[in-house]
């Protein structure tokens, strides 16, 4: 006699990224009594899978919705199935670095740029990623995906700056270091000098020491 299904499998729903089992081995029935029955199953994702009456498995962002699952039971001459609906669940996964930002130099007083919408990834389909700087100076600011500015003397030397992604629940960050170096400065007036008088045989003394400046 061909076997039977005794207790049929209820759809089920699980979450992505958490262990998932089921006992089949009651799920079947073969009143022939000598009878051994084996068991195989289709339409599951790949990371369930069956092992001596046990499906079993975690799956992942990628299995994400509904997965009819056809289970077979043979006694090696005759076989039945049982069909049930398994739901995957969608859990919130953390964006990640796909692509790490690498140090960097600019002049000062030369414009500075850089696209982060390609560093971080987020396997999540519905997630939208939004973006801030901390460490970088105050010249250098992000918008819309694009950290830019242009330095000025008062920065020149090594900022580390820490980008942060989120998804709105989980966040991920990358460190670079962006140096700015020196370009030099021409000197400026500090103090203009003052028109003056002075007579004919007396002595005439000027210090201009503060007259000028140099920022360098």
């Amino acid at each position: 006699d061909a076997p039977t299904v005794s207790s049929a499998i209820a759809d089920a729903s699980n979450a992505e990224d958490a262990a998932y089992s089921l006992d089949i081995s009651s799920v079947f029935a073969d009143m022939d009594v000598g009878d051994t029955l084996s068991y195989s199953i289709s339409g599951a994702p790949s990371t369930i899978t069956h092992t001596s009456g046990t499906i079993s498995g975690t799956p992942v962002n990628a299995d994400v919705g509904t997965h009819t699952i056809v289970v077979t039971a043979t006694d090696g001459t005759a076989s039945v199935t049982d069909t049930y609906d398994l739901t995957v669940t969608n859990t919130n996964d953390a964006p990640t670095v796909a692509n790490a930002i690498s140090d960097a130099s600019n002049a000062e007083d030369a414009a500075y740029s850089l696209d982060i919408s390609s560093v971080f990834a987020d396997v999540d389909v519905s997630d939208t990623l939004s973006y801030s700087i901390s460490g970088a100076p105050s010249t250098i600011t992000h918008t819309s995906g694009t950290i830019s500015g242009t330095p000025v003397n008062a920065d020149v030397g090594t900022h580390t700056i820490v980008v942060t992604a989120t998804d709105g629940t989980a966040s991920v960050t990358d460190t670079y270091d962006l140096t700015v170096t020196n370009t030099n400065d021409a000197p400026t007036v500090a103090s203009a000098i003052s028109d003056a008088s002075s007579a004919e045989d007396a002595a005439y003394s000027l210090d201009i020491s503060s007259v000028f400046t140099d920022m360098d």
